[in-house]
């Protein structure tokens, strides 16, 4: 059995809420957005940009980032099991999920390509 931990493999970049031009900078693949304490607010992803650049009322010089996040995103603890993140991601039709810890701290990511590397799925 694969605990999520042992499969991460994507880095994730953390910023502090900043405006948009800081956070499209960094983006590969997503940003986790957290608080003074590293705790998750959200994420910043190439969909929420795409969204924002289509958006004529939207001025990626100044929108703070936490206005265009994705506020909740789906998580789950280093400690799970492979096939359960492979289940939440189906659930919810997305292809990756941070992994925090149990304060709620960003820790990395994982990907479908990670729980197809593992033959987890």
């Amino acid at each position: 059995m694969n605990l999520i931990a042992s499969l991460l493999t994507i880095l994730v970049m953390t910023i502090p809420q900043s405006p948009a031009p800081q956070a499209t900078g960094s983006l590969h693949i997503k940003v986790a957005i957290v608080d003074a304490d590293q705790r998750l607010l959200g994420i910043f992803t190439d969909g929420d940009l795409r969204r924002a650049v289509d958006n004529n009322n939207v001025d990626l010089r100044t929108t703070p980032v936490t206005s265009l996040m994705t506020f909740n995103p789906k998580t789950i603890s280093g400690d799970k099991l492979a096939i359960e993140a492979a289940q939440l991601m189906e659930a919810h039709k997305i292809h990756a999920l941070l992994v925090v810890d149990g304060d709620e701290r960003v820790v990395g990511a994982l990907n479908i390509h990670d729980l197809l590397r593992a033959r987890v799925v």
